[in-house]
């Protein structure tokens, strides 16, 4: 778990929430924690998510491209059913690839919408406005 949040939200991270708080804390210090420091680290991080899922999405579908190429190579003697072949599958799976890439676009935009700053793994950053200031 400490891997993963090292890794997803990176060394400077931690740093980037406490410059954040002690500038929406100005010259006084809060009582509580402005959630917007945090929303808007989370929501820097969320982004960068998007391009290496839509690139995952282009890996994989030009990797079932090559098994479907390499299936109808299969199938030399009839030329015909590898046009049909190729028109369907191939048509299909772009099909697909478009749907998987929006989905993984909405799957962001929803995450970008709301930031559960109540979740258990959040509390721990709740512990930066006092000490900081």
């Amino acid at each position: 778990k400490q891997w993963y949040q090292r890794r997803v939200l990176g060394l400077n991270s931690e740093k980037e929430i406490g410059f954040a708080i002690r500038n929406i804390h100005g010259v006084r210090s809060g009582l509580f924690t402005p959630d917007a420091a945090f929303e808007m680290t989370v929501k820097r991080q969320i982004e960068t998510l998007a391009p290496p899922s839509m690139k995952c999405i282009q890996q994989v579908s030009t990797e079932l491209h090559e098994v479907i190429m390499k299936c109808i190579d299969k199938i030399k003697n009839y030329p015909k059913l590898q046009v049909e072949i190729d028109n369907l599958v191939c048509g299909h799976l772009r099909n697909c690839e478009q749907n998987c890439r929006e989905q993984v676009q909405q799957l962001v935009e929803v995450e970008l919408s709301y930031i559960n700053t109540n979740h258990d793994d959040f509390i721990g950053f709740t512990s930066y406005g006092p000490s900081l200031s």
